[in-house]
This record gives structure tokens, C-alpha cells and sequence, in this order.
């Protein structure tokens, strides 16, 4: 299922990466893909993330650390309050907390795969400008 043939280096690509997997393969919510009969699964915000490093879209980060982990941390610091506190205070994020607040930022009624986009762009380039 990985299509990013390119090999992702940093966040800010991969979080590029993960919004134009969306555009590409489509958006879901409830799960981090559903099975298409195209063999290009949509995927939600967690999904597309894990597709944009060469990942399979549910695949799991068993330790703390590494680009697929910084990358669900830098959104998820975005869309929740708690996990931008922790992550600025230099705490180390449980997984599960992280995953859960990407969850429900993505699964809100009325989201839009565009806004899903907008912002996977806005915080690849917030972290673009805090790596410089």
C-alpha cells in the first residue's frame, strides 16, 4: 500500500508528503484507511502520515522518537492544546495520546478533506520555520 517512492528526511516533507497522499488516494474518517477496490486506500490525517513515509496506513510507532513519531507531534501539538503544552515543555507524548488527538481532530463532523490539507501544509510549514 506505501506509495511515496521518494524517501522523506524531515517532518515539514513528510507532512507535505502526507497532504498530497489525501489529495491523491482520497480522505476518510473513523479509521486510518478504508480498502478500495483501486488498491489506493483513503486515508485519514494518521494514515496519510504513515503512507508519506513509505509506511503501511495503520502501521504503529512502538517507541517514542523517529521522524513518523515527530511528525504525528507536530500536528497533533497543533490541533490540541495538552500535546503542544507537553511537547513545548520538552515532555516526551505517549503514543496513544498523540494518536488520540489526531483521531478526533480528523473525525469531527463537518471537517473537509480540504481542511485536513490546508492545515497537514500550514504545520509542515510552521516546522520548516522552527528548523530554520
Amino acid at each position: 500500500m506505501p506509495t511515496s517512492e521518494q524517501v522523506i528526511t524531515s517532518v515539514p516533507d513528510g507532512l507535505e508528503m502526507a497532504a498530497s497522499v489525501i489529495e491523491t488516494h482520497g480522505w476518510h474518517q473513523r479509521d486510518w484507511f478504508t480498502a478500495s477496490e483501486d488498491h489506493r486506500p483513503k486515508v485519514d490525517a494518521l494514515g496519510a502520515i504513515n503512507v508519506a513515509y513509505g509506511r503501511e496506513p495503520d502501521a504503529i510507532c512502538h517507541v517514542e522518537g523517529g521522524l513518523v513519531y515527530a511528525a504525528f507531534l507536530a500536528l497533533a501539538a497543533h490541533v490540541d492544546s495538552i500535546v503542544a503544552d507537553a511537547r513545548y515543555a520538552g515532555e516526551i507524548v505517549d503514543f496513544q495520546r498523540i494518536v488520540d488527538a489526531i483521531s478526533v481532530w480528523n473525525d469531527r463532523p463537518r471537517r473537509a478533506s480540504e481542511e485536513v490539507v490546508r492545515t497537514l501544509r500550514y504545520v509542515a510549514d510552521l516546522e520548516r520555520r522552527s528548523d530554520g
